[in-house]
């Protein structure tokens, strides 16, 4: 019997080709490039909010009703004070000489005279008719009199604690020291102070 069939070479199995081990990333390198990138983006965002609250600083506080609160006013450098006043409204005032001596010279003695122009906060109220009279205001009057002492002792005090060099470094812009110095002192009165001006300045040696 002739065998018609031939003979079969056995398969050969193929070999699995080997992975290429330089062509990815291995596990904890991928960890540590994904926490390096989120540390950036922490880094970026802090970053970003340090420039913007530099760059764009916060809005005032409004508080209901649309006004502002006193520490926003000063935060946000608005000053309470309206448009200055027609200089007929005003009223006026001279202080006196004011005698004393230099923080550094008990021999030399300093001359100082101020005149000041104001107005009242509150022209209806009661304490500030009996201030007021139909002349103008009363030098006469207790509450006056004792603003007067505040003033002359503040003056006083400034220029005992000031030295001989300062106060010729100042002397130009005295005016605006004591304009500052006293503002206080005429809101505690009732008065909102606006000028001051300097009409003597000696130095006795």
């Amino acid at each position: 019997m002739s065998e018609d069939l031939q003979k079969q070479e056995p398969e050969i199995p193929k070999k699995k080709e080997k992975k290429q081990g330089g062509g990815g990333l291995s596990l904890p390198m991928l960890i540590v490039v994904g926490v390096g990138g989120l540390v950036l983006v922490l880094v970026a965002v802090i970053f970003g909010y340090f420039i913007a609250t530099k760059l764009f600083p916060s809005q005032p506080v409004i508080v209901q009703g649309g006004h502002q609160t006193e520490n926003a006013k000063k935060e946000s450098g608005e000053e309470e004070e309206e448009e200055a006043p027609d200089a007929h409204e005003l009223m006026y005032m001279e202080i006196g000489r004011i005698t004393t001596n230099p923080k550094d010279a008990p021999t030399t003695f300093v001359v100082i005279n101020l005149s000041f122009e104001f107005k009242p906060r509150n022209k209806d109220d009661e304490a500030m008719k009996e201030v007021i009279g139909k002349e103008g205001l009363n030098l006469e009057s207790p509450i006056v009199k004792k603003m007067q002492g505040r003033i002359k002792s503040s003056i006083n005090n400034f220029l005992a604690s000031t030295t001989m060099v300062e106060l010729n470094a100042k002397r130009p812009e005295l005016q605006k020291l004591f304009l500052e110095l006293l503002k206080p002192t005429f809101k505690e009165y009732g008065f909102k102070l606006y000028n001051v001006s300097l009409l003597e300045f000696i130095i006795q040696e």
